[in-house]
């Protein structure tokens, strides 16, 4: 089928967009084991982790609203989607089992009970797929509205994320980044709820900042004050789901207009948008054996200077192992889930 040139457009942008967010992964890692837990206090990094995730998360719900797309059986769609995020994930958790060493039974249930240990957001990203494809299948079948069956499925998991505080089986993570996965995608349904008016997008942006300035990983800020009958837990992720939901809504408003190829005509970032699992699953398999390699041979230096040199490293070997990988077509079906 020829692309029409508003797809291709579109899948620009969105490939752009998921290239600028994964270069923020990359350099959040390096922040991370350079800084260790001194990244706390690192406003960077608390700015990237304010939202880069549950952006890539609201990206991937935005192209996976395709009204005209042809129907597929739903058996069929979720193997497929297995095939893309699964098989990815237990191969790339299987090198990097064996990159560092681990018994490789022990290995095998955690890929499976603990996924937050490894590539978690390939694991995630497939049971959010999973549940959205299980609810249009049902929505259609009981002839209820499928928005209002999302928004439920939204509600009742964050709910029970807060209630039962599960961790196993990435359940905490599945809960929590359904929401920006439906957001993205309901963007995408309804255009009325995105926005062209700069004064709202501005107010946005510099509300998303002020929080982000604030934003702790496993702290509330100390001038959010506390409320009789609710718990701490609920305000922090209240706190992170509304500085990330300002920031995805901003960005997914601001990316079709950065990323127009008429005022952004390079390949360079939609490219690495396109290999972003690959780079993804790539870095997070060496990125400690780098470091460690780097502070071994090279001279002592600022912190930001080896987060810079660990940075660059990490993904200059990321995108070569990627363009070896794509090479073949069974590794870039196995690993980067390209069918």
């Amino acid at each position: 089928m020829v692309k029409t040139e508003e797809s291709q457009i579109r899948l620009l942008w969105a490939d752009s967009l998921k290239g600028g967010l994964i270069l923020l992964v990359v350099l959040g890692h390096a922040l991370q084991w350079t800084l260790g837990e001194d990244m706390n206090n690192s406003h960077l990094w608390n700015w990237i982790y304010s939202f880069h995730m549950p952006a890539f998360m609201a990206v991937s719900g935005w192209l996976m609203y395709r009204p005209k797309s042809k129907t597929q059986s739903t058996g069929r769609l979720i193997l497929r989607r297995a095939q893309q995020l699964l098989v990815p994930y237990f191969c790339w958790s299987f090198i990097s089992a064996i990159i560092h060493q681990s018994r490789l039974p022990a290995a095998l249930i955690k890929f499976i009970l603990y996924p937050d240990s490894y590539f978690w957001f390939l694991w995630v990203l497939f049971f959010i797929h999973f549940i959205f494809i299980i609810i249009e299948d049902a929505s259609k079948k009981f002839h209820f509205h499928h928005t209002t069956a999302i928004i439920l499925v939204a509600f009742t998991l964050i709910v029970l994320m807060v209630v039962t505080e599960c961790r196993l089986c990435g359940f905490q993570y599945i809960s929590y980044y359904f929401t920006f996965f439906s957001f993205g995608y309901l963007i995408h349904q309804y255009p009325a709820l995105q926005t062209s008016s700069l004064a709202v997008l501005l107010l946005c942006v510099i509300m998303w900042l002020l929080l982000a300035w604030w934003w702790r990983m496993h702290d509330l800020p100390t001038w959010v004050p506390a409320i009789p009958g609710v718990s701490s837990a609920v305000l922090l992720y209240a706190y992170r789901g509304i500085t990330a939901l300002l920031a995805t809504f901003s960005i997914l408003n601001i990316a079709p207009w950065l990323f127009d190829p008429s005022r952004f005509p390079n390949n360079f970032i939609p490219t690495i948008g396109q290999w972003s699992l690959g780079i993804y699953t790539s870095h997070l398999s060496l990125i400690s054996i780098l470091k460690r390699g780097l502070l071994f041979c090279c001279p002592p230096m600022p912190d930001w200077a080896f987060v810079s040199v660990l940075f660059f490293t990490s993904l200059a070997i990321s995108l070569c192992i990627v363009w070896v990988v794509k090479s073949n077509k069974h590794t870039a079906r196995i690993l980067m889930g390209k069918l």
